[in-house]
C-alpha cells in the first residue's frame, strides 16, 4: 500500500516529528508479516521478541491507535510529547502520551538526529494536560495538507480504505501481527528515557 502523502522529514523539523506512509515505505518494506530494514544503511531488524519493553508498547500503539480512513492523515510526535493521528487538516484522530521511553524508542526508528535529541530529551507526554491531548497549543502541529498533496493522496484512496477498514475490523477482534521493527539509531535522551529487557 502506497501512499503519496508528504510530511516534513523530522531532519527538516526537529521541533516535532511526524510519519506519513510515502516517507515509512522508504524506511522499511512490509510484505506479510515481514519487515525488511531498506534504509538508511546500517538499520537493523529486530525480531518482535527481541524487542525492548517500550518498542513492544510502541509497536502496541502503532497497531492500534485509530488513524484517518481517508488516507491522506498523519502520526506526529509533538513536541508536547504527545503521540497524535491527524487528518490532513490537522484534526486530531487519536492521541496517546508517550513517556521518555517511548520518546527514545519512536525516534530510534528514524535516523539520528542531534537535533531531535535537543528538541526531546526530558519531553514527557504524560506531564501534558489531558484537555491538550486533542486540543493541543498553537504551534504543536505541523501545517495542513497542501493541495497538490491531497490531489495526489485521492488517487489511491480507495484501495486505502479498503485497507483501513480490514486493518480496523482486525484490531477490534483482537488480532495483532506482532512484527519485527527497524531501529536506525540510538538517541541518547537521558536516563529517564531508558529502558530494560
Amino acid at each position: 500500500m502506497k501512499s503519496k502523502v508528504q510530511c516534513q522529514e523530522p531532519i527538516s523539523n526537529p521541533a516535532s516529528l511526524c510519519v506519513a506512509p510515502s516517507w515509512l515505505n522508504k524506511l522499511t518494506k512490509t510484505t506479510n508479516t515481514a519487515t525488511e530494514c531498506t534504509f538508511p544503511h546500517g538499520s537493523r531488524r529486530v525480531e518482535y521478541e527481541d524487542l525492548d519493553p517500550a518498542q513492544k508498547e510502541l509497536e502496541h500503539i502503532l497497531a492500534t491507535m485509530k488513524r484517518d480512513s481517508t488516507g491522506m492523515g498523519i502520526s506526529h510526535l509533538g513536541r508536547d510529547g504527545i503521540y497524535r493521528s491527524l487528518t490532513a487538516d490537522r484534526d486530531v484522530v487519536d492521541a496517546v502520551p508517550f513517556p521518555p521511553p517511548l520518546v527514545k524508542a519512536i525516534l530510534d526508528r528514524f535516523p539520528y538526529n542531534e537535533e531531535a535529541v535537543k528538541v526531546f530529551r526530558g519531553v514527557n507526554g504524560t506531564n501534558t494536560p489531558k484537555e491538550q491531548w486533542y486540543k493541543p497549543l498553537p504551534g504543536i502541529l505541523p501545517p495542513p495538507l497542501e493541495e497538490e498533496h491531497r490531489e495526489e493522496a485521492r488517487e489511491g484512496q480507495d484501495d486505502y480504505r479498503n485497507w483501513y477498514e480490514e486493518r480496523r475490523k482486525k484490531i477490534e477482534a483482537g488480532i495483532f501481527v506482532r512484527r519485527a521493527a527497524c531501529l536506525m539509531s540510538d538517541h541518547d535522551l537521558g536516563p529517564e528515557a531508558m529502558t530494560t529487557k
